[in-house]
């Protein structure tokens, strides 16, 4: 007796073909999963034994037969505000890349045991050439660097408090370590139906040796797969996909948060005139083989938002789309949050006058965050309330950020608008509440890094 075909409202691809790992190898099926007790056991597993053990069985009968299960509520919760979910974005993947997969592959199969892995999330280590300002150690080895000299800031005591191992187990996690490349290795050449493949850092770029891997992969394997990275656009993009060859596409995600000043101060050590000439050459090269997708990633945060309108005329000038709009939910006092009203009111109107073009297509299989349209943005920004308690932990923050960072514009030079002196009684009134909740979800977000 089979298990028959799926039921399509409910049914995931990523439970049963889909493998991502976080930077400690702990591994799950996406990105939207919550955190279970059951991940550590994860750490030296391979994917199919990740994605067979008892939890994701269960996941898997669940979602086959018509049952929302409970541990993949993020996407329940997007569908019902209308938002496109990551399931949705999965089976898009897949009827794109084959249109009868799921047909055959169910047509005999009698259990909720996964035997191949289609997909794979990598992420390869934290080695990075810039220290972002929204940015963690766990994500960048120069965000790590300024953390393990100066313990004695709110914020990584904050950090350390709640895992005095953090810092230590983030040690591990450069390129240098073998486990990456070993992963991608075993990935690759134990799943033969694999057809598309997502490298993320740290910045991907850097990693010479995962690259030398893939350079040397068989020319027939290669034009099996979709290969995916998510830059910053600080090497010279065009010279590593030729280098890369002949696979059957490129999606290339480029991340910036401004233009000029704004970018260099966002992400410290970027020079924006090298960034913006790879991105154009990227562009100019794309035109020419055609089987390069390009969009940029830009995560809207109170540091980097008033710029917006500079980085949409950039955009506009130069035929690049926005692929994938999100807001910045943790460090929380970086989110909106931490936006004053008149600011807020300034980049509603910017949205609303703004004729930047969103491409999904690059993006609907792009799970990191949700993706969001303009409409969407500002209807968010309206119902956003400024908490006075994360603003003020804003302010702090952002002048530890700007300690020592020889060569970039003080974010009160740019923006002085964002640094106002007072707020009203009612605003205040909340910081006790806001504290607590803020804690909360930090407590929840360290857990899941």
């Amino acid at each position: 007796m089979t298990v028959g075909f799926p039921n399509k409202k409910t049914f995931c691809p990523a439970p049963w073909f889909q493998i991502r790992n976080r930077h400690d190898m702990t591994k799950t099926a996406c990105c939207r999963m919550y955190w279970t007790p059951h991940d550590p056991e994860t750490k030296n597993m391979e994917p199919l034994q990740a994605l067979n053990t008892n939890l994701y069985k269960e996941v898997k009968k669940n979602l086959h037969s018509g049952i929302k299960d409970k541990n993949c509520r993020s996407c329940w919760q997007d569908e019902k505000h209308g938002l496109q979910s990551l399931r949705q974005k999965y089976m898009f993947l897949l009827q794109e890349a084959n249109p009868n997969y799921l047909k055959n592959y169910f047509a005999n199969k009698k259990n909720y045991e996964s035997d191949t892995i289609l997909s794979a999330d990598i992420k390869i280590g934290n080695t990075c050439n810039y220290a972002c300002v929204m940015c963690f150690p766990s994500a960048s080895s120069l965000v790590y660097n300024k953390w393990t000299k100066d313990k004695s800031s709110e914020f990584v005591k904050e950090q350390l408090k709640l895992d005095p191992l953090y810092l230590d187990k983030v040690k591990k996690y450069s390129f240098a370590n073998d486990q990456y490349l070993e992963y991608v290795m075993s990935v690759v050449s134990n799943n033969k139906d694999l057809f598309y493949l997502k490298l993320l850092g740290g910045e991907p770029l850097l990693s010479t040796r995962v690259l030398k891997y893939l350079h040397e992969l068989p020319v027939e394997r290669k034009k099996k797969i979709t290969l995916q990275f998510t830059t910053n656009a600080s090497k010279d993009v065009v010279g590593v996909l030729k280098y890369l060859g002949e696979f059957k596409q490129f999606n290339i995600v480029i991340s910036l948060e401004g233009v000029g000043p704004l970018q260099e101060y966002a992400r410290w050590g970027s020079r924006w005139h090298e960034q913006e000439k790879f991105i154009l050459e990227l562009k100019a090269y794309a035109e020419q083989v055609k089987n390069i997708n390009i969009s940029l990633q830009h995560c809207f945060q109170t540091t980097t938002v008033l710029g917006f309108k500079n980085l949409v005329d950039w955009c506009v000038k130069n035929k690049i789309n926005m692929g994938f709009l999100t807001t910045l939910v943790e460090p929380d006092y970086l989110s909106l949050s931490t936006l004053p009203e008149n600011s807020k009111k300034e980049i509603i109107k910017v949205l609303e006058q703004s004729n930047f073009k969103v491409d999904r297509n690059v993006y609907q299989n792009e799970d990191d965050e949700q993706t969001f349209t303009k409409e969407q943005l500002i209807n968010l920004l309206k119902s956003t309330q400024f908490d006075f308690a994360l603003y003020k932990r804003f302010l702090r923050y952002i002048e530890w950020y700007e300690k020592d960072k020889k060569g970039i514009l003080p974010l009160k030079k740019q923006y002085p608008e964002l640094f106002i002196e007072t707020v009203d009684e009612k605003t205040t009134s909340k910081i006790t509440k806001n504290i607590k909740e803020s804690t909360k979800k930090w407590q929840r977000f360290w857990q899941e890094h």
